[in-house]
């Protein structure tokens, strides 16, 4: 297991984005710092720093802030 900060989708609890390090913007966004990318906190939750068990994945997975489980939702794209 890794610790990352993850990013969930408060509608869901699906993971948008999980990194090493994470700041906030002025506004109170959540960044990924590595990723460069921030989140508006109204659709979104940060936590973090969290154990990720291995195999977890954004969009495949979501994070409830206690558990990660898999995303009920998820359809893996055809190739």
């Amino acid at each position: 297991m890794a610790q990352k900060y993850v990013i969930t989708a408060k509608s869901d609890h699906r993971i948008f984005a999980m990194g090493n390090q994470m700041d906030y913007l002025d506004n109170g966004y959540p960044r990924l710092i590595e990723e460069n990318i921030a989140f508006p906190t109204q659709f979104a939750n940060a936590y973090g720093p969290v154990e990720v068990p291995e195999g977890v994945k954004p969009e495949e997975y979501c994070y409830d802030g206690e558990q990660f489980f898999p995303n009920p939702n998820y359809e893996p794209e055809s190739d």
